[in-house]
């Protein structure tokens, strides 16, 4: 994902060179490529810091969440298996021990 991000930010420079060398006059007007690269910055999503932010810490939030549900849930199978292999090993005992005091 760093990687794309990285990528995404080179290609997006590369655009705002283009545009900037453009409006200098280094470079000449193209019309058709500068109506391809608006078209484009309006696909991608608003760079607003607070928004941004946000979306960030929840998206870190829901990771470290999902990460704890697994952390709990495999604890709670290592539980019932460790009470499984108890009840395996002395539960015949108690049972009988059990159904003595019945009669």
């Amino acid at each position: 994902m760093q990687s794309a991000a990285t990528m995404l930010a080179s290609r997006v420079r590369v655009l705002h060179d283009y545009v900037a060398a453009v409006a200098q006059g280094t470079l000449p007007h193209d019309h058709a490529l500068l109506r391809q690269i608006a078209a484009l910055l309006r696909q991608l999503p608003s760079a607003e810091p607070e928004a941004f932010d946000h979306e960030h810490l929840t998206e870190v939030n829901d990771t470290l969440l999902l990460m704890y549900l697994t952390a709990m849930t495999k604890g709670t199978v290592q539980i019932q298996d460790l009470t499984d292999r108890l009840n395996t090993v002395h539960g015949d005992r108690q049972s009988r021990r059990a159904m003595r005091g019945f009669f």
